[in-house]
């Protein structure tokens, strides 16, 4: 299969000035063939993760990471619940069935997870 590139929408691309799409949009095809592009899951992630609230932003790392319901509140100055029903949020906005899933999505995100002491144990 050929088709032609702009070249200047190439450039563009590696300069992260343009997307994947609008270069393929502009390949001319031959005889209407079609290219699709698979979802990128981080940059879906990413977008979920911008509808968190600050406090779930901040709790997110710091669950993803192993810390406990607990141990998350102790760090942050909350309540064991509290830190539950943030988790519960968390995890509908990210559309995560499962807590293994969050972590996954967590983990494509590389958020980082300040270090902290807890209980005598440095994470």
């Amino acid at each position: 299969m050929h088709f032609k590139i702009d070249r200047a929408l190439l450039i563009n691309l590696f300069a992260g000035r343009s997307t994947p799409a609008a270069l393929l949009n502009s390949c001319s095809m031959p005889r209407g063939e079609t290219v699709r592009i698979p979802p990128d899951e981080t940059s879906t992630g990413f977008t979920l993760y911008q509808t968190l609230t600050p406090r779930e932003q901040e709790l997110l790392p710091l669950l993803a990471s192993g810390l406990l319901n607990k141990q998350a509140a102790a760090v942050r100055g909350i309540t064991e619940y509290t830190v539950h029903l943030y988790r519960g949020h968390i995890m509908r906005k990210m559309q995560a069935d499962s807590f293994a899933t969050l972590v996954k999505l967590a983990s494509k995100l590389q958020l980082k997870t300040p270090s902290t002491t807890i209980f005598g144990a440095s994470r």
